[in-house]
């Protein structure tokens, strides 16, 4: 007879296996969080709200599931879930459970999506159940859930006890991502200062696998002196650009000196000046005589030769950072801030734009839809994206800059009453520099969701882009640690597409080509040589592009988790797992496990310099890939040359009664154990539980099936040192 092992104590990845998302995810706590149903209506139901952090919920696409934990078994009759639109109550989906056979399990539904337009990244479901008469639903729920920002739990009407508001409902979803699409990744495509790097620039960045790019097309240099247009670097940039395989997405900004609403200009010291006119609201935006305008409609009708490069330019983007308005410096001229911004004061044709950046902001609004009529006015531009925003920072916050928070600027985009003219909001969440830290993942998170929720609460759906990326940019010490928190970054915002909060749908890398600028070593120097940037930029599009996010994987300590990041990717056709890992800080280094499938993994450290193969990783006899982390990202993935037909067996749950425990007390212990696998497992199961890595209780279990799932209910005495485990 052969046996298979469960070892209990283990750290846990918050994924299900087949590339399905954890969307959704409420342990019961105790039967004194539970409460009944009536059969009469409307107190036969309980539902969930929860905000879709996914794109696929059918069951068949790919096994999506939801799970529900009931109580006491009463009958063996089934369970009902609907899935409906929040608010509006119309059908999205159904599914009939599995017959509950036993008290106190997860009871699973597999869903069938009617209506799967009806799902969408951030829009709200409502997850209801119900049980055929006679029965009646018990339900649990966990008032430390944390998903109470994102949806609530609607127990029956007239429940006898007060559900409170962070309470949810004692269910999982598990969900699917789309494919890590190669359109989201960019780069910003300022060309070289000298011509005769332009050609060989064009040809690197064809390699580094780019599919689209910011670059400026500033009207002041265009149109100097009013009337005389020269376009010749806006028509090399978008045929260097489009000889790439890049989509060019200019920045329209820069307003002459003529047109501008401010004339003055500031002396920086050794012979140099700024003229900040440059930075101002053109005048006439609000009479028929419009500058800004005129200037539009003669870069879209302009010819070169027998084209107009205009016509292959679909995106637009207006201005660059609007929120900072400074009209201060610090540190010397090199270090002077706020060059591309929207200078506050003073203003010789605007009233009160000395004090009022509310009023300030309604200037670039008006702006912003002034080019999206003039845009789509011309044939063939009908149905051109139009990109607001770029706001300088989430929470950065400057008074000498005069650095309103980008959060703030875009609530009050949102105060002007303008109706939503645009396709996306973009921004540049730079990051408040921290001694040894290039890149906090959490923060990051943190910003998408505050621009998300200002977002939706103005009923605004538009795309999320971050167009400005460069994090290590102020604190990296050279190119290798500014690579790695560049690429951090990106690999945080495929993860974050799983997050109740929302992701960016584009990150842009800034920037391509430079000798140095503001602290980035970019992806290539002044005269296109490769800096470490441009081969691990390559490489994570090369190992991730493609495929789905499972979901992080813990490393099951406060501590590791706070500073490690384990992330799980796997192959939509091959079904070959990716996990992607590092620490935040240099100095640190993780010991950590990852649950892996197969006898060998191929480990490859991010590419510095082209020279990085994958390297075999052996597997522990037990099932566990151990592996020590630094800040340098690795790459794990199950080979090609071995099979995976195997089960794969997740712990569900690990319950313990009584609530409280002290030594000398015996302690019942129920886990639920489901084979995720393709293979059924041996005939005989034995559940080891460990408590710091000793066993002190075995039990054997029947064989469980793909799919299936089966529970071990076993105790032990309480000894001072299991207190801990």
């Amino acid at each position: 007879m052969k046996k298979s092992y469960v070892g209990l104590l283990v750290a846990m990845s918050c994924a299900a296996s087949l590339a399905l998302v954890s969307a959704f995810h409420v342990e019961p706590r105790t039967a004194g969080h539970s409460g009944w149903t009536s059969v009469v209506s409307p107190n036969h139901t309980v539902s969930q709200v929860v905000t879709s952090c996914f794109d696929e919920l059918d069951s068949a696409a790919g096994g999506c599931n939801v799970q529900l934990f009931v109580g006491s078994k009463l009958t063996s009759q089934q369970y009902y879930m609907s899935i409906l639109t929040y608010p509006g109550h119309a059908p999205v989906g159904y599914a009939f459970g599995d017959r509950s056979d036993v008290d106190h399990k997860w009871v699973t539904f597999w869903p069938k999506i009617d209506h799967p337009e009806s799902i969408v990244r951030g829009n709200k479901l409502e997850f209801r159940f119900t049980r055929v008469w006679p029965d009646s639903l018990q339900f649990y729920y966990d008032t430390t859930a944390g998903y109470s920002q994102y949806g609530q739990m609607i127990p029956p009407p007239r429940l006898h006890e007060s559900i409170p508001a962070t309470a949810g409902l004692a269910m999982r979803v598990y969900a699917r991502l789309r494919p890590v699409d190669s359109t989201m990744w960019g780069a910003t495509c300022f060309l070289p200062d000298s011509q005769k790097h332009w050609d060989k620039w064009s040809d690197s960045m064809a390699v580094t696998g780019a599919k689209w790019g910011t670059f400026y097309a500033r009207w002041d240099t265009i149109e100097e002196d009013s009337g005389e247009f020269d376009f010749s670097k806006f028509d090399s940039n978008v045929t260097l650009m489009l000889d790439a395989g890049i989509e060019p997405v200019p920045v329209l900004l820069g307003t002459p000196k003529w047109a501008s609403s401010r004339i003055a200009t500031y002396d920086l010291g050794q012979g140099s000046f700024v003229d900040t006119s440059v930075f101002a609201p053109p005048v006439h935006m609000d009479t028929g005589i419009n500058f800004w305008v005129r200037y539009l409609d003669t870069l879209l009708t302009h010819e070169n030769g027998a084209i107009r490069p205009a016509d292959s330019v679909h995106t637009w983007s207006t201005w660059n950072e609007p929120n900072e308005g400074c009209d201060s410096f610090y540190d010397g001229p090199q270090s002077w801030h706020g060059f591309t911004g929207w200078w506050r004061s003073p203003s010789r044709y605007y009233d009160s734009l000395d004090t009022n950046w509310t009023y300030r902001c309604s200037l670039y609004v008006q702006l912003c839809s002034l080019a999206a009529n003039e845009i789509r006015s011309h044939d063939g531009h009908e149905n051109d994206r139009m990109v607001v925003g770029e706001l300088g920072g989430v929470e950065n916050y400057n008074a000498d800059w005069k650095l309103v928070r980008g959060r703030d600027w875009l609530h009050k985009m949102y105060a002007t009453g303008s109706r939503h003219f645009w396709d996306v909001i973009s921004a540049h969440p730079c990051q408040t520099p921290q001694v040894g830290v290039f890149f906090d993942p959490d923060a990051f998170a943190v910003y998408a969701e505050t621009l998300r929720t200002i977002m939706r609460k103005n009923d605004d759906w538009s795309e999320l882009w971050d167009s400005e990326a460069d994090y290590g940019m102020v604190n990296a010490v050279n190119e290798e640690q500014n690579a790695n928190g560049n690429c951090s970054a990106m690999i945080s915002t495929m993860a974050q597409a799983g997050l109740p909060g929302g992701t960016y749908d584009r990150y842009c890398w800034f920037m391509s080509c430079a000798k140095m600028y503001y602290g980035s070593w970019c992806l290539f120097n002044e005269t296109i040589c490769p800096r470490a940037g441009r081969f691990a930029y390559r490489q994570v599009l090369d190992k991730l592009n493609g495929k789905r996010f499972n979901g992080r994987v813990m490393a099951g300590d406060s501590t590791g988790d706070a500073n490690v990041r384990m992330y799980e990717f796997e192959d939509s056709t091959s079904l070959r797992k990716t996990w992607v890992c590092w620490v935040k800080r240099p100095e640190l280094v993780g010991s950590v496990k990852l649950p892996a499938r197969s006898d060998l993994a191929m480990a490859c450290s991010l590419d510095y310099d082209g020279s990085q193969q994958p390297q075999p990783a052996s597997v522990e006899a037990s099932g566990w890939l151990p592996r020590f982390l630094r800040d340098r990202p690795v790459f794990l993935t199950e080979p090609d040359c071995e099979s995976l037909v195997r089960p794969d067996l997740v712990v569900d749950s690990f319950r313990v009664w009584p609530k409280t425990l002290r030594v000398g007390m015996e302690a019942v212990f129920t886990v639920y154990v489901t084979n995720q696998g393709n293979r059924a497992t041996y005939d005989t199961i034995w559940y080891r539980l460990l408590c710091d890595t000793t066993a002190f209780a075995a039990t054997p279990g029947s064989a469980i099936g793909i799919g299936a799932s089966d529970s071990m209910r076993g105790s032990s005495r309480i000894r001072v040192g299991s207190l801990t485990g």
